[in-house]
């Protein structure tokens, strides 16, 4: 069974209490599963797994995409989809998270979650598609995604 990590504390002091098995967690306390920090892309994502699911039930995903670096003419920033399959019948589930932006400019980031029923054995993964930049200077990116297990 995975650990999770219980920790104190803010973001510039914390201390870790504890690791335990997420097993030995009070029923219902979610626990952080996967997480996927990715900075500098500059194309669309294919399908990639976030996290293996060892057991059906609920998950929460957080995701956050930004502009780092703006293309010389024009760009477009790309969706966001996660997919899985449904712990209750099998089906093929999709969420398009995050839209696609055409607006060229560093703002901050777009950040949703989306919560799903997964079912064990599955994978649940996301993908970004609608990557476009025109220019000498590329649209860079950085896509930041967490799972947590409800």
């Amino acid at each position: 069974m995975p650990t999770t990590t219980i920790c104190q504390g803010d973001a510039t002091t914390f201390a870790v209490l504890q690791s335990v098995a997420a097993s030995d967690l009070p029923s219902g306390t979610p626990w952080q599963c996967a997480t996927v920090g990715l900075a500098a892309q500059a194309a669309s994502i294919g399908a990639t797994t976030l996290w293996a699911v060892t057991v059906t039930g609920f998950y929460r995903i957080s995701m956050a995409i930004k502009r780092t670096q703006i293309a010389t003419t024009s760009s477009t920033l790309p969706s966001v989809t996660i997919t899985w399959m449904d712990g209750d019948n099998s089906a093929a589930g999709s969420s398009a998270a995050i839209a696609t932006n055409a607006t060229n400019t560093l703002v901050a980031a777009v950040a949703t979650q989306v919560v799903v029923y997964a079912k064990a054995g599955t994978n649940i993964q996301y993908s970004t598609a609608g990557y476009a930049s025109v220019g000498a200077t590329p649209l860079q990116y950085a896509l930041r995604l967490k799972c947590e297990a409800l």
